[in-house]
């Protein structure tokens, strides 16, 4: 597993296929600056990677957070795209785990083969906690 300096990591989706990244920029400052090089109505989505999100401190690691794609935008692989890349970023910083909480994602994670592992709580209520393993992927997934 990698040391945690490699997080975190933030990708925004673009329209028409472009990507910002925000490395090394924290996640907010990754998004931000995103925003910044295109006018909002542009951006289809986020993923973060991050070592801290509700079930943490059950299971340390990369998480992946932020998950989100705009409405109008959703049913269109905007999100299995998102965590795709996220996993291949993972992978290439040597985490062999990847870990996400989400009170709304469960059939698209399940679809990806995320495994549910547990349960925590947070501000938001019950949240489940998924994991992929990324040793076990290939490098093309």
């Amino acid at each position: 597993m990698s040391d945690d300096g490699a997080l975190p990591w933030a990708l925004v989706a673009l329209a028409g296929g472009g990507v910002a990244r925000g490395l090394d920029g924290g996640v907010a400052r990754g998004v931000e600056g995103a925003a910044e090089a295109v006018s909002v109505p542009e951006v289809l989505g986020t993923v973060c990677l991050r070592d801290t999100s509700p079930g943490s401190e059950l299971h340390p690691g990369a998480w992946l957070t932020a998950l989100v794609v705009d409405p109008e935008g959703r049913g269109q692989g905007i999100a299995s795209a998102l965590i795709a890349a996220a996993e291949t970023a993972a992978r290439a910083m040597g985490f062999d785990r990847l870990h996400t909480s989400t009170d709304s994602a469960a059939s698209l994670l399940a679809r990806r083969g995320w495994k549910k592992i547990g349960e925590t709580r947070s501000g938001r209520g019950a949240l489940d906690i998924y994991a992929q393993r990324l040793d076990e992927m290939s490098a093309e997934a």
